[in-house]
């Protein structure tokens, strides 16, 4: 006898330790069995992701620059040789075009991280977290 699903899209990273982390709770109680289907892109060479202070970002693998930046400048105009040569002549052709790629599966992700990492979203979380008077003392705003 075939028993009905209900079946639900998420994301979330598998750890160092092989284990799914979701990216959010999911929408029903426990506890309770379920069957996992999970949909993995292809690799993706020069991405990696890495734990910073505020959380996990995807980055070019071994370093700092996260594929968010990557596209930022890519939706300002600029193309992967203009970034290779004169904004940051560290990274290679393959790496950005990796960046690129990545972003295609994860466009959602990617944007959030955009969003997240902007002057606005900055000032809003300093004034959570330290209050009006506390954000006023440190910006002199």
């Amino acid at each position: 006898m075939e028993v009905p699903m209900t079946a639900i899209e998420m994301t979330g990273t598998v750890d160092e330790n092989h284990q799914l982390q979701l990216d959010n709770a999911i929408p029903f109680g426990g506890p309770r069995r379920v069957r996992v289907i999970v949909l993995a892109p292809p690799e993706f060479p020069h991405i990696e992701i890495a734990k910073f202070t505020g959380g996990y970002s995807t980055v070019i693998r071994g370093t700092r620059v996260m594929v968010s930046t990557i596209i930022e400048y890519l939706l300002m105009g600029e193309t992967p040789e203009t970034i290779t040569k004169n904004i940051l002549p560290h990274l290679t052709l393959e790496q950005i075009e990796d960046a690129q790629k990545y972003y295609t599966y994860f466009k959602a992700e990617i944007d959030e991280e955009r969003r997240q990492n902007t002057e606005e979203a900055g000032r809003k979380y300093l004034r959570e977290t330290l209050g009006e008077e506390g954000y006023r003392k440190i910006t002199g705003k």
